[in-house]
């Protein structure tokens, strides 16, 4: 018997599998079974022979089977098929064209079943923190189904060999001495294509720095490889991070959580929408609660003046005129969201509360987005964000602020504020216009600074105090830059300079 990989005939045995001997080449490490006999052995079939005891001499006798060997009359028929397959009539007759093409099937068939498939290569002694649900993790990335895995490791020294033979690794035992695994993946993960020919992808699972020629000799091969590894094992022991070496792409997942870690664009919208979610529910039940209570309300004055005896007859005379007016106020409360049947009506009714801010206030020109969505909840008793979802209008306010003509949205450290539209602004159409503008604004504010050098953020936010937009939705709307530091620098008006890390402009001198 020899190994069915190198062909060695130097192995040892290795416990057993389904009643079958099972084998490790001292070469090259493969495992491998003891092959099946094509038949039973004639001692084998000699015991199961029936027996028949001969009466008159007290001995027993071994009866063969009676068809045991093949009779004149079927070794005739049988030389009458052969002749019959033999012939020519019978090779172009539709029976044989049959077979041949179910031959033929089967055959492509099994050449189809040789689809590409993804290997793993896990340094046990370096990496044993990949339990059942990161590989898991491991599958679902791969473009192709996790079918070998190999795993290496001195198992005389682990004790968790058992775990991976019952998951299916191919168990590969290195000698006593630093390096070992490292050494044996090295010298069989190069030659994989040798071995699996339709392997596609590969898993290296290992810390160590020197698996690093492995993964450039298996992208020279044409691999895609993946390194599995923890990055930081002292400060992060529970993080396994899955870099893709051909694109750098890099994932990470918590062995604490056994889930992936989301990237920070996944996990703002997790949080987005489950804050969208719980804020939803609060208001429906906010609302259910305020028109209780404001029934409640009602209905202890209504109380109050039935069984109050010593009000006088004119004042229970006008008991349900003001039972009445109470009444309405509830109705006004409760449906006042339902006039909003249409985008212009939002915009309208949006426009109004902004207008109602703006002038309590004379110093402000703008106000917050989340202020304007709370006093909009007073005034309507829904918030704008639930009506534009119901209007199928978007689910966020601030987007839908961006696209209505009628309000101006600025961004000042990660704040959105919202102000109406000036018309002096929109009197502003072309590039000249605005380098005109911005002439007038910097005259007055040159005198102010050293030098005449006004800084960038302060020409801004004069410019957005004059004209109640921002600079740079202006630049955005005209098309003439997306940048405020873009158009300064394009322009011949201006000159621009940057001292202590800040950006300063100044009138050119013509």
């Amino acid at each position: 018997m020899k190994c069915p990989r190198c062909e060695s005939t130097s192995y040892r045995k290795n416990g057993r599998l389904k009643a079958r001997q099972r084998y490790q080449c001292k070469i090259c490490g493969r495992q491998f079974l003891e092959p099946l006999a094509s038949q039973p052995p004639a001692s084998f079939l000699d015991e199961r022979w029936p027996t028949v005891r001969n009466e008159q001499n007290g001995q027993t006798n071994r009866v063969e089977p009676k068809n045991s060997l093949p009779s004149p009359q079927t070794a005739s028929f049988t030389q009458e098929l052969l002749q019959l397959f033999n012939s020519p009539e019978f090779l172009k007759s539709p029976a044989f064209q049959h077979i041949i093409q179910t031959l033929h099937g089967k055959q492509q068939t099994q050449i189809s079943s040789d689809s590409p498939i993804s290997i793993l290569l896990l340094d046990a002694e370096n990496l044993n923190d990949l339990d059942g649900d990161v590989e898991s993790f491991l599958s679902d990335l791969s473009r192709y189904p996790l079918t070998v895995k190999l795993a290496f490791a001195n198992w005389k020294k682990t004790g968790g060999d058992s775990e991976l033979f019952q998951r299916g690794y191919q168990m590969i035992h290195v000698p006593l001495g630093k390096d070992s695994a490292d050494a044996q993946m090295i010298a069989m993960g190069a030659a994989i294509s040798q071995h699996y020919r339709h392997a596609k992808e590969v898993f290296v699972c290992s810390s160590d720095w020197l698996l690093t020629y492995l993964i450039t000799e298996l992208e020279h091969q044409g691999f895609l490889v993946y390194r599995v590894s923890k990055k930081h094992p002292k400060q992060l022991p529970k993080i396994i991070t899955v870099e893709q070496m051909n694109t750098g792409e890099i994932k990470s997942y918590s062995l604490r959580e056994n889930s992936e870690i989301p990237s920070p664009q996944e996990l703002f919208d997790k949080i987005e929408a489950l804050i969208s979610e719980t804020h939803d529910s609060l208001e429906e039940r906010l609302k259910k609660l305020s028109k209780i209570h404001q029934l409640f309300e009602l209905e202890k004055k209504l109380n109050y003046y039935q069984t109050d005896s010593s009000t006088p007859s004119s004042e229970l005379n006008s008991t349900p005129v003001q039972s009445s007016s109470i009444s309405e106020q509830i109705l006004e409360v409760v449906s006042a969201s339902d006039s909003i049947k249409n985008k212009v009506d939002l915009e309208m009714a949006i426009q109004s509360v902004l207008t109602a801010c703006l002038n309590g206030s004379k110093a402000k020109t703008t106000i917050l987005i989340s202020e304007l969505a709370i006093e909009f909840k007073k005034v309507y008793g829904e918030s704008p964000k639930t009506l534009i979802k119901k209007l199928n209008l978007g689910s966020n306010l601030c987007k839908f602020l961006q696209k209505c003509e009628r309000f101006a949205v600025s961004q000042n450290k990660n704040v959105y504020q919202v102000c109406l539209k000036n018309t002096s602004a929109s009197a502003i159409n072309s590039q000249e216009e605005l380098e005109k503008s911005l002439i007038e604004i910097l005259t007055k504010l040159e005198p102010k600074y050293l030098n005449s050098l006004v800084p960038l953020e302060v020409l801004s936010q004069q410019f957005q105090l004059d004209y109640k937009i921002s600079l740079s939705n202006l630049l955005k709307e005209l098309k003439i830059a997306t940048k405020v530091l873009t158009f300064i620098t394009s322009s011949d008006a201006f000159i621009l300079k940057k001292q202590q890390n800040k950006h300063h402009v100044t009138l050119a001198k013509k």
